[in-house]
């Protein structure tokens, strides 16, 4: 969908399979992230994982790779845009993609980002230890 059907083939047998596929596990894992900042499943693992069902989600297990995914994503989104940004108005025919595909794709993971980094800072305001939300001692 959205590529030129002679320069994908070429592409897709260079490499291009496994990218394919690393995209969407890395999609998939990005979900599951955004998840477990905004769900309870972030704070307890849920009841349907048989050994740890129940137990506390280390705060760092979800806090840094959701600092660490909003700083690539957005540094991949910002790159991203210029690359399709001069593949927009360069005129050149060896492109994989319609340009305007990768335009489309990177407006989305800004739109990601400008969720993931809010949500990422409220589950670390909402799960610091007491004493750093007051900035007084937890009794």
């Amino acid at each position: 969908m959205w590529a030129y059907e002679e320069e994908f083939d070429a592409w897709y047998a260079d490499g291009g399979g496994p990218y394919l596929g690393l995209l969407c596990v890395l999609a998939l894992l990005g979900s599951a992230l955004a998840v477990a900042l905004v769900h309870p499943c972030g704070h307890r693992v849920p009841r349907w994982l048989p050994v740890l069902a129940g137990r506390p989600v280390p705060r760092k297990l979800v806090l840094w790779p959701a600092v660490a995914g909003s700083a690539l994503l957005a540094v991949y989104g910002l790159w991203g845009t210029g690359l399709a940004l001069y593949f927009l108005f360069a005129d050149r025919d060896d492109l994989v993609f319609d340009a305007w595909a990768g335009a489309g794709t990177m407006a989305v993971i800004l739109a990601w980002v400008a969720g993931l980094v809010p949500a990422t800072w409220s589950y670390h305001v909402r799960t610091a230890p007491e004493r750093h939300r007051t900035g007084r001692p937890s009794a």
